[in-house]
């Protein structure tokens, strides 16, 4: 279909792209005028083709690199928004795969330290917990009739695919335990709100972060004329601030609308 010129085309375009960028390199002093690449948001001291080709190659190799943790943050994000009943997507619910209960000697556990410790040795958990909720005895109505519930401890296991949560009776030195398995849409979620997780993944959604930062501030730097007059691209971000704050502020508490 495509025959021997349009061969010779492609390659020579390859040819003097590189040839450009080359002279572009050469020519780091000189300064870009407004008319020729009209960066508008970039100052003038700084429209200089070293500095250009420099953000550029910063801005398409940071948006390689972190691809595919932007559509995960992209998709959970999305899913997240929606757990709540306001247009919810339905992405299952945790299933219970294993349940045990079980009465420990009397005296072998005597604090969250110790339980959480047991737990760990006991049930091959390499995680550490979340915090221990402790449940001091409280009087409770049970069939219209005034009664004391126990004391209890409340732990719990949490990784991206599954959880392993456990109420204490030290009064009874009964343990009840549980374990839960998420599927894949849970796991995606789990990963984006971080919980849980390890430092090396926390600082890799950190540095996901810094990239998504890097690629807004450099995208408005980069924007240039052929997009538009400056005054439809200042219309455009202010009033897209607007809308996001219009559609924050009947959300906080305390706030009223009038």
């Amino acid at each position: 279909m495509y025959g021997p010129s349009a061969l010779l085309f492609f390659l020579q375009s390859i040819i003097n792209s590189r040839h450009e960028a080359h002279q572009d390199m050469a020519n780091d002093g000189r300064t870009v005028s407004r008319q020729q690449n009209g960066h508008l948001f970039l100052p003038r001291r700084f429209q200089r083709r070293a500095i250009l080709i420099w953000l550029k190659r910063v801005h398409a190799w940071t948006g390689f690199w972190g691809a595919l943790l932007f559509v995960l943050l992209g998709v959970s994000g999305i899913l997240l928004d929606h757990r709540a009943s306001v247009m919810h997507l339905d992405t299952g619910s945790p299933i219970e795969v294993a349940s045990l209960e079980r009465v420990l000697p009397a005296g072998e556990i005597t604090s969250p330290e110790e339980l959480t410790a047991w737990m760990k040795r006991e049930f091959n958990i390499s995680q550490d917990p979340a915090p221990v909720r402790r449940a001091p005895p409280r009087a409770v109505a049970f069939n219209g009739q005034p009664q004391e519930q126990a004391a209890e401890w409340n732990v719990r296991f949490s990784g991206p695919n599954a959880a392993i949560t456990a109420t204490y009776l030290p009064e009874a030195n009964l343990l009840r335990v549980s374990q839960t398995q998420t599927n894949f849409w849970g796991i995606i979620k789990s990963l984006h709100k971080g919980g849980s997780m390890t430092v090396p993944w926390i600082l890799l959604m950190d540095a996901s972060g810094g990239a998504l930062v890097f690629m807004s501030l450099s995208g408005i730097l980069l924007w240039t004329r052929m997009h538009g007059p400056r005054i439809a691209a200042v219309v455009l971000l202010f009033g897209s601030t607007a809308v996001t704050l219009a559609l924050i502020f009947p959300m906080l508490i305390g706030a009223t609308v009038e």
